[in-house]
């Protein structure tokens, strides 16, 4: 018969993961049965742990030490407990909390689990030394890469990949009105800034001409967002407009440009850059926080009183 998940590849990969340890799962509970020991291999880490402390632990305190989510230790808890192996008690210092030790029944099925646990290790050895020698160094560097990088992060950056940042060009000057205008230029009172106006017709007279600049996100040839840098002087600039297309939210478009202006204004000597935020802008203001840009400073336009003037100091 073929091997469906074998002819997915790499897509497989988690699902190949996961059938190789629900077959050792099954084994392993044949072998506790075979042995008359009511025991489940799924809950060793959980039991193991408890069994080795001097002193009981908390169940987030269990979950870190073998790196398990919470709802899993648990759920395995939940049936060790049913089994009398443990007990669980309120924390004395924290009624949140609860305190799990191993209870009288549970010393007792250790001194009977452990000489099986060393046949468990030997048999284990043997199957992953088929695969590869060095499998348990294998398994140890792919358990550390997912925590440096983890795949919801690694098919993002890809997925960003396909982001690209460029400056103005003349050639955009009519495409940006037509794309931007319904989400955008508009504010809150439906009317125009005067400078937004100004903006539309002629980037250059905004931005440009005075030593600012403008970079455009295109996404798969689409352009999905766009961030206008004012110049006040030789050694501080202003984020003015920064738009990102709703449909494009969930794609970082707006810290990717963010991230670039920082990269601009680092290598021209920019100690300064400011930008201004009102409270109902809470993802904009999230979104700033995260670059570290902090509140203060006077505003330079008068006519955003009820702006939050946040500015990011580069240093050198």
């Amino acid at each position: 018969m073929s091997d469906f998940l074998k002819s997915l590849g790499y897509l497989a990969g988690a699902s190949r993961f996961r059938r190789v340890s629900e077959k050792l799962y099954q084994d392993g509970d044949k072998i506790y049965q075979d042995f008359g020991i009511d025991f489940r291999s799924s809950w060793f880490p959980v039991f193991f742990v408890l069994a080795h402390q001097k002193k009981p632990l908390t169940i987030m305190e269990i979950s870190r030490k073998i790196e398990f989510n919470n709802i899993t230790v648990k759920n395995i808890l939940r049936d060790l407990e049913k089994k009398e192996y443990i007990t669980i008690l309120p924390n004395p210092n924290d009624k949140r909390s609860k305190i799990v030790s191993i209870s009288k029944s549970g010393k007792s099925l250790l001194k009977k689990i452990k000489p099986i646990w060393k046949l468990f290790e030997k048999g284990i050895k043997d199957l992953l030394d088929q695969g590869h020698p060095d499998m348990m160094n294998i398994l140890d560097r792919i358990d550390k890469e997912t925590d440096k990088t983890s795949l919801h992060q690694r098919v993002k950056e890809r997925n960003f990949e396909q982001i690209k940042i460029l400056d103005y060009k003349p050639s955009l000057k009519k495409t940006i009105p037509k794309t931007v205008h319904p989400h955008f230029w508009e504010i809150l009172t439906g009317e125009l800034e005067e400078n937004l106006k100004y903006s539309k017709c002629d980037p250059h007279l905004n931005y440009l001409n005075e030593g600012g600049f403008i970079f455009h996100a295109f996404y798969k040839k689409e352009l999905v967002g766009l961030i206008a840098i004012k110049r006040w002087d030789d050694h501080q600039l202003e984020i003015d407009k920064l738009f990102i297309n709703p449909n494009y939210k969930n794609i970082r478009v707006g810290k990717i440009l963010i991230e670039r202006t920082i990269t601009r204004c680092t290598e021209n000597d920019i100690s300064e850059l400011w930008v201004q935020l009102t409270q109902a802008m809470s993802r904009s203001n999230s979104l700033f926080q995260s670059f570290d840009f902090k509140e203060g400073g006077i505003s330079r336009n008068k006519t955003k009183s009820q702006h939050i003037q946040k500015v990011l100091c580069l240093k050198f």
